[in-house]
């Protein structure tokens, strides 16, 4: 599994150290700018190829119930914007996940791998293979 080194930012508000995929502050409870993050560290996903529906499902489910916009609607205008940043950022995350193709695309690029011209064929191929992947892990 790839891990990724996370650098902690400072808190708009209190200035506190802030891990970049904590979406709130723990001394002052203010909403944080969403950093750049990849699909899988938007949902607090191990970096794979193979993720179960329900497991990709559950982990949208919470990562965007701490974030809705509905929550931050008696909080700052600025707060509110960072909500709802995150809100675009985790379900783009999710649409691409759900996509094997994509999320194939995202482990290989995460590892390191250098983009690939896309062609129909690139992703038939990849798609049969990853399904026969699949089949041999299921047998």
């Amino acid at each position: 599994m790839l891990m990724l080194r996370v650098t902690p930012v400072l808190c708009w508000s209190c200035h506190s150290l802030v891990l970049p995929h904590q979406p709130y502050c723990s001394e002052c409870d203010a909403i944080q700018q969403p950093a750049p993050l990849s699909p899988f560290a938007q949902l607090g996903l191990p970096i794979d190829v193979y993720i179960e529906k329900q497991t990709l499902t559950d982990a949208y489910i919470k990562a965007i119930a701490l974030v809705h916009p509905d929550r931050a609607a008696q909080r700052s205008k600025k707060e509110q914007l960072f909500a709802l940043e995150h809100s675009t950022a985790i379900n783009a995350a999710y649409r691409t996940l759900s996509d094997t193709y994509q999320r194939a695309l995202c482990c290989y690029t995460l590892a390191g791998g250098k983009p690939f011209p896309e062609t129909s064929t690139d992703q038939e191929l990849l798609l049969y293979a990853l399904e026969q992947r699949e089949a041999l892990q299921e047998a």
